[in-house]
């Protein structure tokens, strides 16, 4: 429903921008066979972008984790709450709270698994290792993708609390063969020592974090210094005329999908925050990317 009503407004006005644009470098054209020559293809090429960025947002849309089906043994597991929310992140967090229940059909499903989502993920988790914290933990959706035999203990953080509710409720239920701690807290003040993690993972929450350098500068403070920030974020893509297309439209993503601002500059941010890529993997024609990096 969200992506039928993204493709009937910014698409319009996307049209719109390609034909003002055409028409403006045709004004010169002395013949109207020249005119629609130089239409034709800037036509041809919003009509390929639109449909194919619109689907790449579909299948993007997931911004913060959130639980699937765990399938292990109970581990221990214990829910600790922290004081550390400033009012930001407590609008965030009743925003949160009041879908819970409902967001793991939000946040994953046919169009996350036709597009690849779960792979990446998969590949992202799998290699975290020894202490690792998840931020934007949500209801959990990557648990079960966690070695055992590689991650010693689990911290979990997330500024709602219902959705530590939902992730508490069903790592009890199902169980997953980790020790886990789930905790609420501001990802932007985090509360752990400095160089307390192996590993820091996120997945599709940098783009609704109200300051996203914070965040990440927090992510570098509690990483060790040979320690590994594992990330899956949505980003802007490299193609002149997709990127040009997710700033167009972010403005209704964002209003749509939960805050989300798909076209940030990861690579830059990351810079920013002292953070150096080991890996940078893009997916859907740079839309998504998946990052391993260290502390400069």
């Amino acid at each position: 429903m969200t992506l039928a009503v993204l493709a009937r407004a910014p698409s319009a006005r996307l049209h719109q921008a390609f034909i003002t644009r055409a028409s403006d470098s045709a004004s010169s054209s002395t013949t109207g066979r020249s005119y629609k020559a130089r239409l034709d293809v800037p036509r041809r090429q919003m009509v390929s972008a639109g449909a194919f960025a619109l689907c790449c947002w579909g299948a993007a849309f997931p911004v913060c984790a959130s639980l699937d089906r765990p399938t292990q043994r109970d581990p221990a597991v214990n829910c600790a709450s922290s004081s550390s929310g400033a009012p930001a992140s407590r609008q965030l967090d009743n925003q949160y709270d009041k879908y819970a229940a409902q967001y793991d059909q939000l946040d994953a499903g046919a169009a996350a698994d036709a597009f690849g989502i779960p792979k990446l993920r998969r590949a992202l988790i799998g290699a975290a290792y020894g202490q690792v914290l998840e931020v934007a933990i949500g209801t959990g959706i990557n648990l079960p993708l966690y070695k055992r035999q590689q991650v010693q203990q689990l911290t979990g953080l997330d500024v709602s609390q219902g959705m530590l509710d939902e992730a508490q409720a069903k790592v009890q239920h199902e169980g997953l063969g980790l020790q886990i701690s789930l905790r609420q807290g501001n990802v932007e003040s985090l509360p752990f020592a400095d160089d307390s993690f192996d590993c820091v993972v996120d997945t599709f929450s940098m783009c609704v974090f109200p300051n996203p350098l914070q965040a990440l500068k927090e992510m570098a403070r509690v990483l060790s210094p040979n320690g590994k920030l594992l990330l899956l974020e949505h980003s802007r893509s490299s193609s002149p005329v997709l990127g040009w297309y997710q700033d167009v439209t972010m403005p209704a993503v964002a209003a749509m999908g939960k805050g989300c601002r798909w076209n940030q500059d990861l690579s830059s941010l990351l810079a920013q925050a002292q953070l150096e890529p080991t890996k940078l993997q893009t997916s859907l024609a740079g839309v998504i990317t998946l990052v391993e990096a260290q502390k400069m």
